[in-house]
């Protein structure tokens, strides 16, 4: 069964609908999945994680290539 099918889940943003589908099927932590989804709308990403940030389709960079 979907997360979002069951009864009393209902998400407040759309963005959290497509977190929870990158975090399925992406296979990387929802935190990030959330991150790359609204940093798409705004600014990008910093993070030490590139490791889950090269299969989300978002901007980001690590600290020490700044």
């Amino acid at each position: 069964m979907n997360l979002l099918e069951v009864n009393n889940i209902d998400p407040e943003e759309e963005s959290v609908v497509e977190a929870l589908t990158l975090f399925a099927d992406k296979n990387v932590d929802f935190a990030d999945a959330l991150f790359s989804v609204k940093s798409r709308k705004n600014t990008p990403v910093l993070t030490w994680d590139k490791k889950d940030f090269k299969k989300l389709n978002c901007e980001y960079y690590i600290p020490d290539e700044i």
